[in-house]
């Protein structure tokens, strides 16, 4: 029990992992497409197909962790709203603007563009406008942007869905499956601009994790575990049909499921009872940093083998990595931290100060 009386949740230490795997996996595609690294042939063309997929995962994570965190609470009033925005903008916005004053270090070129853009960055609406995914550090930032809209929204769906039985949720997922298919559909036929970084899209993903966790929630545990098991069947199934036998590539194949797989990993979380440790927890909460450091990341790594000479394809991925892993670790413990820290000592002393007295 904690002191307040609630019953304290179980750490999902799988969630951890995945967050862990994800930041690992789209720092592989970087050092790729921006750093000449390579993994070998055919382990670079699975990599660079599996990033689409990984967004997808991230995005389903973070609504499945959301609703895993405040389930039980509520988000319906004006006050509730406003503590959760903040303590969300707490989460991710000192990070994110630092990147973005030290996107510009490495680019003092582009300080006209980044001066006009600086209010659309800083408010956070870039994802907006899809046009500008190559400009500036919006190709690495985007996702910041949609996890912002996801914030901004998630009172409104925390509602809908903590009202919903398990028979609605069911349905309200399905809906929002077929969406998330039929927007591909389009894209495909009519050869659209994809939807990777809109937010409209990034939101259902976030939507369906959510309710995946509802779901998982109102379910024994054993249930639980015997829904994501056979959900795997399924998803081995259908994979063989979209692989072998309607021969589908391997990008699209491990697209079209990538929500129904992610999915079932996520409904055995519960299930899996090592809590972990520090190394992994540490890990985790880095894993946004992980991938914001990566936008500086290429000229900084560069630079050291300048320094320290070797230009070898291991040399490479063993300084980029070292690079990433070493100025995110100090990005989340020495800058995100203690801003954290003192953010929400201050916002817990004005809900303090600005609470109604007791009548006792």
């Amino acid at each position: 029990m904690s002191s307040d009386g609630m019953v304290k949740k179980q750490r999902l230490v799988l969630l951890d992992l995945m967050r862990i795997v994800f930041a690992l996996l789209i720092y592989a595609r970087h050092s790729i497409t921006m750093f000449g690294c390579s993994y070998g042939a055919s382990v670079n063309y699975r990599i660079r197909y599996l990033t689409h997929p990984i967004m997808t995962g991230f995005f389903l994570l973070s609504g499945f962790a959301m609703f895993y965190s405040y389930s039980g609470k509520s988000l319906d009033n004006v006050s509730q709203m406003k503590q959760f925005w903040i303590k969300r903008l707490i989460t991710i916005i000192p990070s994110y603007y630092l990147i973005h004053f030290l996107w510009l270090i490495f680019n003092r070129g582009q300080f006209k563009e980044w001066l006009i853009m600086s209010p659309m960055e800083l408010t956070g609406t870039q994802s907006a406008y899809s046009s500008f995914f190559g400009i500036l550090h919006n190709g690495g930032t985007w996702f910041v942007s949609c996890i912002l809209f996801c914030y901004f929204l998630y009172p409104l769906i925390h509602t809908i869905i903590s009202k919903c039985s398990a028979k609605k949720l069911i349905v309200l997922g399905a809906i929002l499956l077929l969406a998330d298919y039929y927007s591909e559909y389009l894209v495909s036929r009519y050869h659209l601009n994809t939807n990777y970084s809109n937010p409209w899209f990034r939101i259902l993903e976030f939507s369906i994790g959510a309710i995946v966790c509802a779901l998982m929630l109102k379910m024994p545990e054993k249930n639980a575990l015997k829904c994501a098991m056979c959900g795997a069947v399924c998803v081995a199934v259908a994979a063989v049909v979209i692989y072998g036998l309607m021969h589908y590539s391997f990008g699209t194949t491990i697209l079209r499921l990538s929500i129904p797989g992610v999915s079932v990993i996520l409904m055995l979380s519960r299930s899996i009872k090592w809590k972990g440790n520090k190394v992994i927890s540490i890990l985790s909460g880095m894993s946004y940093h992980f991938f914001l450091v990566q936008l500086i990341l290429w000229d900084v790594s560069s630079k050291v083998l300048d320094v320290f000479g070797g230009s070898g394809n291991k040399v490479k991925i063993a300084v980029s990595l070292v690079c990433c892993t070493v100025i995110s670790f100090l990005m989340y413990m020495c800058f995100d931290k203690p801003i954290k820290k003192i953010a929400m000592k201050a916002l817990m002393k004005n809900n303090t100060e600005t609470a109604p007295a007791s009548n006792s």
